[in-house]
């Protein structure tokens, strides 16, 4: 089974500020402050991206905290964006 892709919502804004960002969802009013970590998932989502590969690009930045610790972070925070509707499931 192949892990499964999300991209972002076109439905949502962004605003930079320093090293995290702010995600507005303009239909359903949502909002929420990525921490600086999830702010480099966010921006590996500028392209259709898999758990696998946010995995991969979390991990080459942290090679201090264990692959399945941050495997496990990243499908909670996928989780919550697409609870949050900010992300949505291409396959």
């Amino acid at each position: 089974m192949s892990p499964v892709v999300f991209r972002r919502s076109p439905a949502v804004e962004e605003t930079h500020v320093g090293d995290r960002v702010v995600l507005y969802h303009r239909k359903s009013g949502n909002a929420i402050v990525l921490n600086p970590t999830a702010t480099i998932l966010w921006e590996g989502l500028q392209r259709d991206a898999d758990s696998l590969e946010l995995t991969a690009r979390l991990s080459s930045r942290f090679t201090d905290i264990e692959p399945d610790t941050i495997a496990a972070d990243v499908r909670v925070c996928l989780e919550q964006l697409s609870t949050e509707l900010l992300i949505e499931q291409v396959s």
